[in-house]
């Protein structure tokens, strides 16, 4: 269980508070700016865990500066364009150390707390509670575990209609996060590729494959935006894997390319539903909160530890 919650928390930080920090674009004068004022053209390292339409924020903490702006297309893998452009005077430089940060209606999540606390310090806040667990045999070697959380996004009430959207967004969010990624990398191992992968193809290059075995889960994916489930089928040699079956797409090295090994594997997931509420909060004050009910299953397999 405890595997479990950890996935799905950094899961949902990876998305509801993704920042990456501004690159020079291709064509820089003078090589200082990064974001010009009125360019709507913003570069990062990986844009994968960016969605259109999604609110942001240009921030620099180191000048205690922050503006708020939108997500309006992703041309490419690290490619944004931003409406309202820039207006900083001079514009985002280097020295600056901007980032560009993921904030729903500009309100930055502060935490994802595991477990349900009884003191929520700061708003937009998430907890992740386990439920139950249980467990029954789907075959004479193997159990099935089914696991049930409950997750708790917090905001502060402030009798408008901002805080009933704001906690609506984060709730919409979430459970959308979830639902697209129906198989979460549980205890995941990252071995980033070596030589591009083009589509179709089934051979798999990374530094080391001592870790892997025939009929091991993995996942592939790139900054863009590309993922799929695979299967090895087997290991060629030290540096060299073969797939079931070939990719569905290429994937790039200069597109952070890499091979995840799954060391659980939740064949099914699923949030079941979101119910909303008001909390009693600290000095007097009133929290709005909503409940999503979430649940994965995992096979295990007992062959040669089943007694006899």
């Amino acid at each position: 269980m405890w595997d479990v919650l950890k996935a799905i928390r950094s899961l949902l930080l990876e998305h509801l508070a993704n920042s990456q920090p501004l690159l020079l674009p291709p064509i820089s004068t003078p090589s200082t700016i990064l974001l010009n004022p009125g360019d709507p053209n913003v570069y990062v390292n990986n844009t994968s865990r960016f969605r259109v339409n999604d609110e942001v924020m240009i921030v620099s903490d180191l000048v205690g500066l922050a503006e708020p702006t939108k997500i309006i297309s992703i041309p490419s893998w690290n490619h944004l364009i931003i409406d309202p452009p820039s207006i900083k005077s001079g514009g985002w430089i280097v020295v600056e150390s901007p980032y560009v940060l993921k904030a729903i209606k500009h309100k930055p999540l502060k935490r994802i707390h595991i477990g349900d606390i009884k003191i929520i310090p700061s708003f937009p806040t998430i907890t992740i509670s386990p439920q139950d667990e249980s467990n029954e045999w789907l075959t004479f070697l193997g159990t099935s575990h089914e696991y049930k959380l409950n997750i708790r996004i917090y905001v502060q009430a402030d009798g408008m209609e901002h805080s009933e959207e704001t906690l609506s967004r984060y709730s919409e969010q979430t459970r959308e996060i979830l639902i697209d990624h129906i198989h979460p990398i549980i205890d995941g191992v990252s071995f980033p590729l070596t030589a591009d992968l083009p589509t179709n193809s089934v051979a798999v290059s990374i530094l080391d494959t001592s870790q892997f075995s025939p009929s091991d889960s993995v996942i592939l994916r790139d900054a863009a935006r590309n993922s799929q489930n695979a299967m090895v089928d087997s290991v060629i040699d030290d540096t060299t894997l073969q797939l079931a079956t070939g990719c569905d797409t290429s994937y790039l090295v200069s597109r952070q390319a890499e091979i995840i090994l799954l060391k659980k594997y939740l064949y099914d997931t699923r949030p079941s539903g979101i119910s909303y509420g008001y909390v009693p909060g600290g000095g007097g004050s009133f929290l709005r909160a909503s409940d999503i009910s979430y649940f994965g299953k995992e096979f295990i397999c007992r062959q040669g530890n089943v007694q006899t």
